[in-house]
């Protein structure tokens, strides 16, 4: 079976960037794999198989780790005001 371009997370074609390849976009370092991790806990086996993305994939990972980003920062907001509520600073 061919693997070459496929993408690792929807199986199309064309797919063009390799997920443990570091990127930069908006000033930021992106790894996918790591990405990927980090939001689904989904470790993927790459030393054997195909381990491209496809630029959608890109774009709903980068939205997914947004999200994840947004939700982790404002729990730490809303526990620092608990915190502030209950020690009355």
């Amino acid at each position: 079976m061919e693997f070459a371009g496929l993408c690792r997370c929807c199986l199309s074609e064309g797919a063009n960037k390799d997920v443990i390849t570091p990127y930069t976009w908006l000033d930021k370092q992106e790894i996918y794999r790591n990405m990927l991790q980090e939001c689904f806990n989904i470790t993927l086996s790459t030393n054997t198989i195909c381990t491209l993305i496809c630029d959608i994939c890109v774009k709903s990972l980068r939205d997914a780790h947004h999200f994840r980003q947004k939700v982790l920062c404002s729990e730490e907001q809303l526990l620092k005001r608990i915190t502030e509520i209950e020690t009355g600073k």
